[in-house]
């Protein structure tokens, strides 16, 4: 009983300490705050209850496959035709030239040079007419008249200069009282030597280079040539003869008769035909025009009228032009003209028409350049009688080359040498 009692005492001790630390408590805190929660009874939002951000693996981007797809560079179709729906370029023999006749007249005494074409590059060389008694010669000069300078010096006459096709030699024929010959020098004057043809009966007279006598590579030279008896009469054989650079192995190509002379030969660029003025000695007065013919002297072909009295035809470095001079010299009086032809007759086109103001006048000896953009010749009266003067190809560009003191005439007009 004792124990029971012990028991219940404590049990209410308990009690009573409890009460008086709940009393304690409540009279810290008169207000009787609501208690705070604890950590783990607020109630955060959670994650799946806000709003979710999309994720990178729910955005939809767009593929490659549903963008729209770039062209390939074979399915770009550009705005340019094909090449085989150009429109092909006029050749040569399609262009319609403007005729000089209607570009204003033009003094040549008051023209300057100009050196600003394509085709002042080469060199020109020419014979240097009759001057104060002197024989002609053979100069040389730059295409845009510079460096003027005498090739060989001799008491002879020297005529007909023609630049081999690699600008490094001259051949020209000089007249001696022994039988005219053939010579060949090199362009700064070194190793004059005379070509000696095989097969020559001697004396032979009048052998002659005449145009632009070497063959497109320069490795065949043709000339005029009259053979005498053996007592010297002439001539026993007249005729276009062929030999190798060198001189040797000589041929006649084909015959001349009396009633016919044929002058200034010269190759086509391809080398498979000549072109030459023939004169018809029959005709009263006198007439030319101009031929070719294939080089194995078949296919003879007359391209002027022989009204126009043509002389002294050369090729156009690319084949589709024939220039030469009308009326020829031995049409006394008038004036003489440049023009330009093509192969098979048409297109007849004057280049020039009085170059100087008023009387007679000699325009004479064209050359191409060797690009075929311009053409060189003699014209008097000049500065200093006969000079040279350029044009382009259809007429336009007129001037003169330079004022020199040597008749300038017949010239040729080449490349320079390759270093």
């Amino acid at each position: 009983m004792k124990n029971k009692k012990f028991g219940l005492l404590s049990v209410l001790n308990l009690l009573m300490i409890a009460a008086l630390v709940l009393t304690a408590c409540a009279q810290a805190n008169p207000t009787a705050a609501p208690a705070l929660p604890t950590a783990t009874s607020i109630s955060l939002p959670t994650p799946t209850a806000a709003t979710a951000l999309p994720t990178a693996t729910s955005i939809t981007l767009p593929t490659a496959t549903t963008a729209p797809a770039l062209p390939t560079a074979t399915s770009i179709v550009l705005p340019f035709p094909t090449t085989t729906k150009v429109p092909p370029l006029p050749t040569a023999t399609s262009i319609t030239l403007p005729s000089p006749t209607k570009r204003p007249s033009t003094n040549a005494a008051t023209t300057t040079p100009s050196t600003t074409a394509s085709g002042t590059q080469g060199q020109i060389v020419f014979a240097a007419g009759p001057t104060n008694g002197a024989q002609p010669q053979i100069f040389i000069e730059q295409a845009d008249g510079s460096n003027l300078r005498q090739l060989v010096k001799s008491k002879y006459e020297d005529h007909n200069p023609v630049l081999s096709p690699d600008g490094r030699k001259v051949v020209f024929t000089r007249w001696t009282p022994e039988p005219t010959g053939i010579y060949v020098v090199n362009v700064d004057g070194t190793d004059l030597h005379l070509l000696n043809p095989d097969g020559c009966v001697k004396p032979c007279v009048n052998q002659e280079v005449e145009g632009h006598a070497w063959s497109p590579d320069g490795t065949q030279i043709v000339y005029a040539r009259a053979v005498a008896d053996a007592s010297g009469k002439c001539c026993v054989e007249v005729g276009w003869w062929e030999m190798k650079a060198d001189g040797s192995e000589a041929h006649l190509l084909w015959n001349l008769t009396d009633a016919a002379e044929d002058h200034f030969v010269s190759w086509s660029p391809d080398g498979q035909r000549f072109v030459f003025m023939r004169r018809d000695n029959t005709a009263s007065p006198v007439r030319s025009a101009i031929f070719t013919m294939a080089t194995d002297v078949s296919e003879l072909k007359q391209v002027t009228p022989w009204e126009l009295n043509a002389n002294q035809p050369v090729w156009s470095p690319d084949g589709t032009l024939i220039a030469f001079q009308s009326p020829n010299e031995d049409v006394k009086g008038g004036v003489q003209n440049i023009y330009t032809i093509h192969r098979d007759g048409t297109g007849l086109t004057q280049l020039t028409k009085y170059i100087s103001t008023g009387g007679d006048q000699g325009t004479y000896g064209p050359a191409w350049s060797p690009d075929g953009s311009q053409i060189v010749f003699s014209h008097w009266p000049s500065a200093y009688g006969p000079n040279l003067f350029v044009m382009n190809r259809d007429g336009s560009g007129l001037h003169l080359l330079a004022k020199t003191i040597p008749d300038e005439e017949n010239p040729d007009w080449g490349p320079s040498p390759a270093p």
